[in-house]
């Protein structure tokens, strides 16, 4: 081997050493970097999850309501329940919810502050009906201005309105001459302005016109000024073929313009256009110094007539006469639902014994000849 050729291969050995040293360093170098890099990332990181975090542990606590405040105004009422005061910039409603922002009033700032404990408003307007909640988008900062919150509220429409809501109790009320009515009771404890009935399902029954207070077709009545236990009451038309009970819609309004919207349903009696048993209450009270038999027609139809027979074991109880004598039975002509007979009795001196109790026959006729016999064991309370 000559001498060029070992100095080439001297030279090409120390080129290579040269390389792989350099490509080490580079690498090396090229891996400190990453790793700074890395570390710096790391850093950001951290900082970027603590100021995250730092600032959802201060997200405010707000909640919102829509309050009803009159007939021509209602108003969205946000309260601030946390520590640390804040600026509402921008509130929106999410949706198409039948509520609407009005615009603030001028001069009145964007930002508005809350304060802890304290409470913003805006007016709104509400459609009708009013939706039950809508979703409500906001925007505030903190002090500094450099926090800024979006969040999203649920938040109810008119709560205090369904705790007031009224509280009604929807009759038929059976009636003798006709018409029979439609009643409404106010059971709960707060004065109604306006009420609108109007019959949504069933059949056979519609509101009688009165003094303009019912539409043409008889299927809306109105009514005014309604206090805490009164009623309403509309002349009603039943048809033969009526359904077992109609559903009543009902539109109320409160003196302050609060609306409330309910629902009813009214059972509609079997016996209203039939005549049905007779039903008496019988009682026996003391007048002077005599008894009387107390006879009420409790049922729905008048009687064109009634005969009472009375009668017990000893043969001494009888009915007394006008004039005074004694008889076993008397006779009285029509009796409307609702009356009430008052028949003079005599006793007799069985009274003390231990079977103190009689038998009280009725034979009555209805106004279409029907007829039906009632027999009732009537006992005589110690007392009288």
């Amino acid at each position: 081997m000559d001498g060029s050729t070992i100095v080439s291969s001297s030279a090409l050995a120390v080129s290579v050493v040269t390389g792989v040293f350099a490509y080490r360093q580079v690498k090396a170098a090229k891996l400190q970097a990453d790793a700074a890099v890395e570390q710096a990332g790391a850093a950001t990181s951290a900082l970027e999850i603590e100021r995250r975090r730092w600032v959802t542990e201060r997200t405010p606590t707000i909640t919102g309501v829509v309050e009803f405040v009159s007939a021509s105004g209602h108003a969205l009422r946000l309260h601030l329940h946390s520590q640390k005061p804040v600026s509402v910039v921008r509130e929106r409603l999410v949706g198409n919810v039948g509520v609407e922002l009005l615009d603030l009033p001028e001069g009145e700032v964007t930002a508005r502050a809350l304060r802890p404990g304290e409470s913003i408003q805006r007016w709104v307007a509400v459609g009708d009906p009013p939706p039950t909640d809508v979703k409500l988008e906001v925007v505030c900062e903190g002090e500094a201005g450099q926090d800024q919150w979006v969040l999203v509220l649920d938040v109810p429409v008119f709560p205090e309105l369904a705790r007031r809501k009224p509280v009604v109790v929807v009759e038929l009320e059976p009636s003798y001459p006709l018409p029979h009515h439609l009643t409404l009771k106010l059971k709960s404890l707060e004065a109604l302005a306006f009420v609108e009935l109007s019959i949504q399902r069933g059949h056979g029954v519609r509101f009688l016109a009165a003094g303009g207070s019912t539409s043409a077709d008889g299927s809306i009545a109105r009514w005014h000024d309604l206090s805490p236990g009164s009623m309403a009451r509309w002349p009603v038309k039943v048809v033969s073929a009526h359904s077992d009970e109609i559903l009543v819609a009902i539109k109320s309004r409160g003196r302050n313009g609060e609306r409330w919207d309910l629902q009813a349903h009214v059972a509609i009696p079997d016996d209203l256009l039939t005549a049905g048993h007779p039903d008496f209450s019988v009682s026996l009270e003391r007048e002077g110094a005599g008894h009387v038999l107390v006879l009420r027609l409790d049922s729905l139809w008048p009687l064109a007539s009634i005969e009472a027979h009375v009668s017990n074991l000893h043969g001494t109880v009888a009915f007394v006469g006008r004039d005074g004598r004694l008889g076993g039975t008397v006779r009285r002509g029509r009796t409307n639902p609702g009356d009430t007979l008052k028949l003079r009795l005599h006793l007799g001196a069985w009274m003390g014994l231990k079977a103190n109790l009689f038998d009280l026959d009725m034979t009555c006729t209805g106004l279409e000849g029907e007829t039906w016999s009632i027999h009732r064991r009537t006992s005589v309370p110690g007392y009288l």
